[in-house]
């Protein structure tokens, strides 16, 4: 027991002396079976974390550290206050288990595939624009479209994979989408198609179901 504390100690102050909880709160929230369970699975994802090349194992441990800092604990109390009777340990429990998830979809993205990305689709809802991108898996050929709120196509490109970038390429421009994990892509486009009149720049988030 006390070398999987140790273990887990080691994981979660990787880079920050801002541990949350204090080692007797940590010790005794261990007592909780799903709690221990989670922190388990989260030493033994981290573990094949550090497998991976170090851009991508260098970007994963900056989101690691901000979880540790701040992240874990603001998300724990809003499931608290979301649901009344969670304990502390379940609450935290329930968000190692999403950081669990995290991980492993940022393992996904540094191995990336066609097969992966088939059927993927994700929106960009942010600054008041509504931008729907869906990529399919035709023929062994990758091919990625952008459509508006109303279903109108703003733009369609083949696309090929190179590490964890697919990079599209149509009759207007280019344009690359960056997957540090499966759920939220970043679209890039290249000047001539934004000179086009096409834009569809920005962080994207995965939905699971098309309307």
């Amino acid at each position: 027991m006390k070398k999987f504390l140790s273990s887990l100690a080691l994981l979660l102050l990787i880079s920050s002396n801002a541990f949350a909880l204090s080692d007797s709160e940590y010790k005794e929230m261990l007592k909780d079976s799903s709690f221990a369970d989670s922190e388990k699975e989260l030493a033994k994802v981290w573990a094949e974390a550090k497998k991976l090349p170090a851009k991508f194992f260098e970007h994963l441990q900056k989101e690691q550290r901000e979880w540790v800092s701040h992240g874990r604990d603001k998300r724990a109390e809003s499931l608290m206050k979301a649901d009344k009777t969670l304990s502390r340990a379940q609450a935290y429990a329930q968000e190692t288990g999403s950081r669990v998830e995290a991980i492993n979809s940022a393992i996904d993205a540094a191995n990336l595939t066609a097969e992966k990305l088939s059927d993927g689709f994700f929106i960009n809802n942010d600054n008041g624009k509504y931008i729907e991108l869906s990529i399919t898996l035709e023929g062994g050929n990758l091919t990625a479209e952008f459509t508006g709120k109303n279903g109108n196509s703003i733009w369609k490109a083949d696309g090929k994979i190179s590490g964890n970038v697919l990079t599209l390429s149509g009759e207007k421009g280019s344009a690359s989408i960056t997957f540090w994990n499966m759920s939220y892509p970043l679209v890039v486009c290249d000047k001539s198609l934004k000179d086009s009149g096409v834009n569809v720049d920005g962080n994207y988030h995965e939905r699971v179901t098309a309307f």
